[in-house]
C-alpha cells in the first residue's frame, strides 16, 4: 500500500550518506504528525512518510503536538491520545522504528485561560512537564505574563514555541528579558535559519542563536517540505553555531 517505504538500493544509500551529516538531537519535540486534526499530515500515510524520514534522519523519538486554540483546532487530550494510538499501531506495522508521545501546542487564547482556571490538566511531557505554547505572530498577546505564572504556579515549565515567528518580539527586547528572567524556555524551528518564513525572522533566529538564549530546537514538522528545509540547513554555517548550543532535546529520550 505505502509505495514510499520500498527498500532503496545500495547506490541510493551509499548517496544519501555522503549527502548526510549527523544531525544535532535525536528528539523532536514539536511536529504536526498526527494525521487529521490539524493543518499538519492530512492522512496515515503522510504521518508514515514522515516519521520515516525522521528515521533516517537519525530521530530516536518524537513529541507530536497538534494545534490546540479555540477558534481553529478544537482538540481534546482523548482526540489527541485515540489519534496517537493510531500512529503507533501503524508505525509497528510498517517497521518504523520511532518512539512517539502527544503533547500540544497551545495557543494563548480565551480557552487556554479556561483550562489554566478549572485546572484542567494540560499535555506536557518530559519530566519538567514542559507545556508548548505560542501565539499570533503579529499582534503581542495580553496577559502573557499571567499566563506564564499561572503555568509555573500549577508545576508546568513552559516553552515558547518559535519567538522568532513573532514580528511583535523583534522590536520588544524588555518582553524577551522578562520571559527569560521568568524561567520560561525558547524553542526555535530549523527551518527558520534557512529563510523558510522569511529573512526576518531567519535573521532574529540567528540572534537567538549566537545570544546562547535556544533551548530547544524543533522541526514544526507539517509537510515533506518541512523536510527538505531541514537538510538545507546543515549546508549552513549557522549550523555549527546550533550544535554548539546546550540544548535539552535530548533529555527527553
Amino acid at each position: 500500500m505505502f509505495t514510499w517505504l520500498k527498500k532503496k538500493s545500495p547506490q541510493d544509500r551509499k548517496r544519501e550518506q555522503k549527502m548526510e551529516l549527523p544531525n544535532i538531537v535525536q528528539v523532536d519535540m514539536h511536529s504536526h504528525l498526527l494525521y487529521g486534526i490539524d493543518d499538519g499530515a492530512r492522512t496515515i500515510e503522510n504521518t508514515l512518510e514522515l516519521a520515516q524520514k525522521f528515521v533516517e534522519m537519525g530521530y530516536k523519538k518524537m513529541i507530536l503536538t497538534p494545534h490546540v486554540m479555540l477558534d481553529g483546532y478544537k482538540n481534546t487530550p482523548d482526540i489527541i491520545y485515540n489519534r496517537l494510538a493510531d500512529v503507533q499501531k501503524a508505525l509497528e506495522e510498517n517497521n518504523i522504528e520511532l518512539e512517539i508521545q502527544a503533547g500540544a501546542e497551545y495557543y494563548l487564547d480565551e480557552g487556554f485561560w479556561k483550562k489554566i482556571r478549572n485546572n484542567e490538566p494540560l499535555l506536557s511531557f518530559g519530566k519538567e512537564r514542559y507545556v508548548l505554547f505560542e501565539s499570533g505572530f503579529r499582534n503581542k498577546p495580553q496577559n502573557m505574563k499571567e499566563l506564564v505564572f499561572e503555568m509555573q504556579i500549577l508545576g508546568y515549565k513552559p516553552i515558547w514555541a518559535h519567538p522568532e515567528r513573532y514580528y511583535y518580539l523583534h522590536s520588544d527586547d524588555d518582553l524577551l528579558d522578562d520571559m527569560l528572567s521568568r524561567g520560561v524556555l525558547l524553542q526555535i524551528n530549523q527551518v527558520s535559519l534557512v529563510n523558510y518564513y522569511g529573512e526576518q525572522c531567519r535573521k532574529y533566529a540567528e540572534f537567538l542563536v549566537e545570544q546562547k538564549y535556544v533551548n530547544f530546537i524543533g522541526s514544526d514538522c507539517h509537510s515533506l517540505r518541512y523536510i527538505t528545509a531541514m537538510q538545507d540547513l546543515k549546508k549552513e554555517k549557522i549550523y555549527q553555531k546550533l550544535s554548539e548550543l546546550n540544548l535539552l532535546n535530548n533529555s527527553l529520550l
